[in-house]
């Protein structure tokens, strides 16, 4: 049975497992915003430049540049925050300075 097959986890189970619900909200979230992300995975590898191009279940489809996607389990990410300049364009809109 893959994983398409495979019958929904219930919520509750889902709850209890801050991986399955935070992480994947937060990568639609940076994934919606169209912006290069930074990602440190287990073991503190930090990825910068990459685009977040689908979120599933249990892991997520990333690209870096012109590179092929690469498909990553989500229990791999660490922490997803915004680009350095994502970060900056964010600071000075929200600041009034432009």
């Amino acid at each position: 049975m893959s994983e398409l097959d495979s019958p929904p986890v219930p919520a509750v189970l889902l709850a209890d497992d801050p991986v399955a619900t935070t992480l994947p909200t937060q990568l639609h979230q940076l994934r919606a915003a169209g912006h290069p992300v930074t990602i440190t995975a287990r073991g503190g590898h930090t990825l910068t430049g990459i685009h977040i191009d689908a979120v599933r279940r249990r892991h997520a489809v990333l690209t870096a540049g012109d590179r092929p996607p690469v498909l990553m389990p989500l229990a791999f990410i660490d922490t997803a925050s915004a680009g350095p300049a994502a970060a900056a364009l964010a600071s000075v809109l929200g600041s009034g300075r432009w």
